[in-house]
């Protein structure tokens, strides 16, 4: 083999790792950024829904579900999320984008924070798959009643990094 072609395979080779490394960085602090994104809206949205006077006095009610459920899907729709579930402090759902899912368990594990009165960002499988979620604790007379917990499916998010992937990639 030629000095020239030796050269010329050898600037090739460096310039493709070169692309793969700026690729794999890239999509890291992208996926990074999304994640964070998404996680924060997700946690504003679960912390307006906790402050709503509607939900707070549905908890009261003899039939939650039938005051929270119109809010709630409501909401998920406008703001694009694919799911919020509100539960009490048994995780008994009175919301979830499945009605046949209202009055069974909460799925995750992720509310222990939340009934101690936090806000959380989490990462977490519900029925739904693998998600973000924004968690957010309702409060009633100063004591937790319940929880809100608004996400995004990580699948979406990684969809959303292959497309923007793509479109720098071209």
């Amino acid at each position: 083999m030629r000095l020239h072609t030796k050269l010329m395979l050898g600037i090739f080779i460096v310039i493709i790792l070169i692309g793969g490394i700026f690729e794999l960085t890239f999509k890291n602090i992208m996926e990074s950024n999304l994640k964070h994104e998404k996680g924060t809206k997700a946690l504003s949205v679960a912390q307006s829904i906790s402050n709503m006077p509607d939900i707070q006095k549905a908890f009261s009610s003899r039939n939650p579900s039938a005051i929270i459920q119109p809010i709630a899907e409501k909401i998920r729709k406008q703001v694009g999320a694919e799911f919020i579930v509100i539960g009490n402090r048994q995780e008994i759902r009175y919301s979830h984008p499945d009605p046949n899912r209202l009055g069974q368990k909460m799925v995750g594990g992720d509310n222990e924070r939340v009934f101690k009165g936090e806000s959380v960002i989490s990462e977490s499988i519900g029925t739904l798959g693998p998600s973000l979620r924004g968690k957010a604790p309702i409060f009633s007379n100063g004591k937790v009643i319940g929880v809100v917990s608004v996400g995004y499916l990580q699948t979406d998010i990684e969809k959303e990094v292959a497309k923007i992937r793509r479109k720098i990639f071209i």
